[in-house]
């Protein structure tokens, strides 16, 4: 291959690697959920009588089933554990694939009868949620909720304050050892939440806690605690609190990031809202509970997008006039793929909705980018290929002297004795070209090739070339006569004492 076949080679690969780390392509993930982060989660509930009081309309219930539609519909697990001076029920942890296994478990939540404990031991109920996730092996992203109204009460319990700072201890270090998050929320209705407890749980552990005056507040802080464990980021679609006109108003959101695998939005509201979504394309969603799933509750409604196209979608909200609502967005992403830039939000005022046709604007900044990179990987190229060809010719005779095409023919029968192609040693500093025909005995013995810095040299000697004639390209070479072989030069020998014609050629390296 010569230098132009061999820079030309060069470039194209070059380019082609250059194309190729330009645009990554999606990374095969080893994890059975394809790579997004799942939740491995054991809800705490305080079932104390006083909930009745400082939780009424039992939000806690519904803080509960909330954080189980946000998890990711495949690859999660959940427990549950209800306790009061002890543990008087607990769900063993669960795998969570598909709405129909979360419709069972938020069934379980809303069986739960009325809270009549008198007795109170928040150890008691996070012993139990840790040794339950620290039992399991190789679970991705442990968390506790810890949801309780009040203090440490023991009267009328066999528990003492000693037994209870044990298992405390215990719990905690555990927890911390296995790497498991506690989250702890304190419904704080009659100012008796022990604060100082449930910070300490949460502080140790890498959690954080909520104290909450009103159960209102309960599921915006669900939301919380799952893109802080997640440590995913919790967007707000228009103001804190959107009071509606009683008309359809509609808020944009962006999918920009192919990483998203999966788009939450929570309407926080207190009556019935009507909601359409309406896809990049123009086409309005339809929830099928599988690609797009709604899941209504008391205070709430979540709604899931699995695998959402690229592109800006449209969020129609309807309510009664006056109506205030909270609108949510959380992105679940699949980690396993190069992050694009974040996703972006805007809002707009409230406007009957146009269907849109499809756009696909061409991505100038993108071809730009990559022509740059190509430019400066073929100048990079072009550089290394320069001092590559540099190097080469400095090293050469360093390296290998060449190869000699010999033909050897009787002068008197006319016949090819031998034919022989012979690679030149690399590091020898000279060789007859009697070697080199393997024929020892004959006149060509004189004849020498040497090699010193500047290339290969032929040469041979006045003994025994009596009757020897030589030539380089045509040209005569005396005894003693040095000529520089160069690329693709011939070399012509005529012995006529040895009755032998040689006929060469010398290829460079």
């Amino acid at each position: 291959m010569n230098a132009g076949k061999r820079m030309t080679a060069f470039l194209v690969l070059s380019m082609f690697l250059v194309t190729m780390a330009l645009y990554p392509v999606r990374a095969q993930s080893t994890s059975r959920d394809n790579g997004k982060k799942t939740m491995n989660l054991v809800i705490v509930l305080d079932r104390t009588g006083s909930l009745q009081q400082s939780d009424p309309h039992r939000l806690s219930s519904e803080a509960a089933k909330l954080i189980v539609d946000l998890m990711a519909e495949k690859g999660s697990k959940i427990g549950f554990v209800q306790y009061t001076d002890k543990v008087i029920d607990r769900l063993d942890i669960t795998d969570i694939n598909g709405q129909g296994a979360k419709n069972k478990f938020k069934a379980y939540i809303n069986g739960l009868g009325l809270p009549k404990g008198q007795s109170t031991d928040s150890a008691s109920g996070l012993k139990e949620g840790v040794s339950m996730l620290a039992g399991s092996h190789r679970l991705e992203n442990p968390v506790i909720l810890l949801l309780t109204d009040g203090k440490n009460d023991f009267d009328g319990s066999d528990r003492t304050p000693d037994i209870s700072q044990r298992d405390l201890e215990q719990a905690l270090e555990t927890a911390k050892s296995k790497g498991i998050l506690v989250y702890t929320i304190g419904l704080n209705a009659d100012g008796s939440v022990d604060k100082d407890l449930l910070s300490r749980i949460a502080k140790e552990t890498g959690g954080k806690s909520y104290i909450v005056d009103r159960a209102n507040d309960l599921p915006d802080i669900i939301t919380n605690v799952y893109t802080d464990a997640l440590g995913y980021k919790l967007m707000s679609l228009g103001a804190d609190r959107i009071k509606l006109n009683g008309k359809f108003d509609t808020y944009n959101f962006d999918v920009t990031n192919r990483s998203v695998v999966e788009a939450n939005i929570v309407i926080y509201r207190n009556k019935d809202v009507q909601v359409k979504l309406i896809k990049p394309d123009g086409t309005e969603a339809s929830w099928d509970n599988k690609r797009f799933i709604a899941a209504p509750s008391q205070n709430y409604i979540s709604y899931k997008i699995i695998n959402p196209d690229q592109g800006k979608w449209r969020l129609m909200v309807q309510g009664a006039p006056n109506e205030e609502v909270k609108i949510s967005l959380i992105y679940n992403y699949d980690l396993e793929i190069q992050m694009d830039p974040p996703s972006s939000i805007e809002m707009t005022e409230g406007k009957p909705l146009e269907k849109a046709n499809p756009q696909h604007p061409f991505p100038w900044k993108k071809l730009a980018y990559t022509l740059l990179g190509i430019l400066a990987a073929l100048a990079f190229v072009v550089l290394l290929f320069k001092w590559i060809t540099k190097f080469i010719e400095n090293t050469r005779s360093k390296l290998l002297f060449g190869k000699i095409n010999l033909k050897v023919i009787n002068t008197t029968t006319g016949r090819e004795e031998l034919r022989k192609s012979k690679t030149l040693a690399p590091y020898g500093t000279s060789v007859t070209l009697s070697v080199l025909a393997e024929n020892p005995e004959s006149v060509l013995k004189s004849i020498v090739l040497v090699r010193n810095g500047q290339g290969v040299y032929l040469t041979y000697s006045d003994a025994g070339s009596k009757g020897l004639s030589v030539s380089v390209n045509g040209e005569n070479v005396g005894p003693g006569q040095r000529v520089l072989l160069s690329n693709g030069c011939s070399i012509r020998i005529m012995a006529l004492m040895d009755s032998i014609k040689v006929e060469g050629r010398y290829s460079a390296f």
